[in-house]
């Protein structure tokens, strides 16, 4: 390729060679102009479909014009060949920086460097461009620590044709990968701040959040989908708390619960909080909660993003104490959210003693099994109960506080003839007593949270998913492995069983909705199953989000 001219542009010299083609120094015929040529790999370039993703994108990215974004000039298409012409730019990349000059960023240089890097995908993002593949390798800077931003747009023109680039490489480099990119959902911008968020840990801690040298990518993945990122002061503590919470909201699991766009996360950067809003904002419970992201100033320790805001008093509007041994009070509370012309009224009924539970008599014999969606302290919450024996039961839930997410497994008992329910989480920050009334209809639950920890108590409510379970169950999920559709599984829920049981754990999901098995191996095992009764064809419609995320994982260990 040296002495190769390339659209008036001649190849001097090789720069460096990556996971989609080689980067070439070369100089213009009659400009004396130094600039960057990307040739594709023939692998890629031989592709149809990425041929003409190439032009689109090229177009589109012509037309970036920002100080910390690499310019690109022209492109081609020469002799079977792709090529991209680009602004040449002296300097080092930045996982380079970290790795060989800095190491740790100091905080105050790396929140100036941070800051343009935002400003640039800033920029981008108002175009319409998501980069896809951000990681510090694709950062060059100068200097005068001037960043300039890399490969806009190569992810894109790529998309869906992974396997075509080099062997040992991917898009979106796994670390760096947001959840939405390693389960393959359509992403947006704010999987672009995910991956910010982490290079900006890196950044500051000059270490990876995850080991890529001990653990494989699979288990890296696992974390990414499942785990939040370490806090980056128990690798650094000399960075500050509030740039701690930053990125915490920044690599939230759920994208509604980072920021929102760029600008929002330089506001924080540049005020040092993360604190998305201030009050309390009542979650609605009749849309789904990834519709409505709710903030609220949560109960103070480390375990969100921000310690340091001061807390209210609670006054919980759905417990009073009566000085009647057994007296019902029904107390109307009706919020209104407004979003846009769109108004909802949520109306929250309860009934409470001096114990905060109801304790009268009546009818509430149904299945409590299912899963439930809430908020808790404005906090939107996941909650799933199994194994309901008409007195106790297990469960796990997750809980989507500003910045982390929180998940574990808790035991509790529930009285058919009150109402009540107690829920007990053991251990974790998290560790309390959770304590509710279950409507008349089974259909909502209220109650307070109890935590050991500072002995606060905070409201939740929670209401049942339609569809999740019917009313009158008498048994419990069916099969060897229920838990597969009662939560969201673990690694160490799946890590220890043979292919065998992974492959019944999966297809038990598929069975409890009628699935007709086309393999003889399914088909007679299930056959044997009393609970089994093939009805359908295809039954992925029926899948719940949970199930869905299952399978998945279970498909990654079988």
């Amino acid at each position: 390729m040296i002495g190769k001219i390339i659209s008036n542009y001649k190849i001097i010299s090789s720069i460096g060679v990556g996971g989609m083609g080689s980067v070439y120094l070369a100089q213009h015929n009659k400009l004396d102009r130094n600039v960057a040529v990307k040739v594709l790999n023939p692998e890629l370039s031989s592709n149809e479909e990425i041929r003409k993703r190439f032009i689109n994108e090229a177009n589109t990215l012509s037309k970036l014009n920002h100080h910390n974004i690499v310019t690109l000039y022209d492109f081609a298409d020469e002799e079977n060949n792709l090529f991209l012409i680009m602004e040449y730019v002296e300097g080092t990349p930045l996982d380079t920086v970290i790795e060989k000059v800095t190491g740790p960023i100091p905080e105050v240089r790396c929140n100036a460097i941070f800051d343009q890097i935002l400003s640039g995908f800033a920029y981008a993002h108002k175009k319409g461009i998501v980069h896809r593949d951000i990681k510090p390798s694709n950062i060059i800077l100068q200097s005068d620590d001037t960043p300039k931003i890399l490969d806009f747009g190569i992810a894109k023109i790529v998309e869906g044709d992974l396997k075509l680039t080099k062997t040992g490489t991917r898009m979106g480099s796994v670390i760096y990968m947001s959840p939405e990119q390693v389960m393959g959902r359509e992403v947006d911008l704010r999987s672009d701040i995910y991956s910010l968020g982490v290079t900006l840990f890196e950044m500051l801690s000059g270490k990876l959040p995850y080991d890529s040298g001990t653990e494989s990518e699979f288990e890296i993945q696992t974390k990414i989908v499942r785990e939040p990122l370490p806090s980056i002061r128990a690798v650094n503590p000399n960075v500050s708390e509030k740039l701690d919470q930053i990125i915490c909201r920044a690599t939230a699991k759920e994208p509604g619960y980072r920021f929102s766009n760029c600008e929002e996360f330089k506001n924080a950067l540049a005020s040092g909080t993360a604190r998305a809003a201030t009050g309390t904002v009542i979650q609605t419970i009749n849309q789904p909660v990834s519709n409505k992201t709710v903030y609220n100033a949560p109960p103070s320790d480390g375990y969100y993003p921000d310690a340091s805001i001061p807390q209210k008093k609670k006054i919980n509007p759905l417990v009073f104490i009566i000085p009647a041994a057994v007296v019902v009070l029904v107390i109307a509370a009706i919020f209104l959210f407004k979003n846009g012309d769109e108004k909802t009224t949520v109306e929250i009924k309860s009934s409470t003693t001096n114990s905060g539970q109801t304790k009268t008599s009546g009818n509430y014999k149904f299945n409590i099994e299912g899963k439930y969606t809430g908020n808790i302290n404005g906090s939107s919450w996941d909650l799933y109960i199994s194994g309901y024996d008409g007195k106790n039961f297990r469960g796990y839930n997750t809980i989507y506080w500003p910045g982390k997410v929180v998940s574990a497994n808790f035991t509790g008992n529930y009285d058919q003839s009150t109402g009540v329910i107690s829920m007990f989480e053991e251990s974790g920050k998290g560790a309390g007593r959770f304590d509710g009334q279950f409507s008349t209809d089974g259909k909502t639950m209220s109650g307070d949270w109890h935590r050991y920890s500072d002995n606060g108590s905070y409201s939740w409510y929670l209401t049942k998913s339609e569809g999740s379970y019917s009313q009158d169950r008498s048994t419990s999920t069916p099969g060897k492995y229920p838990e597969a559709t009662d939560r969201l599984l673990a690694s160490d829920d799946v890590r220890n069983l043979s292919k065998w049981e992974l492959k019944i754990m999966r297809n038990e999901i598929f069975a409890r909705h009628g699935y007709i098995f086309k393999t003889d191996d399914m088909r007679d095992y299930f056959n044997r199953q009393s609970w089994y009764s093939g009805t359908y064809d295809n039954v992925e419609s029926m899948l719940s989000s949970t199930e869905k995320s299952n399978i998945e994982l279970i498909k990654r260990y079988e």
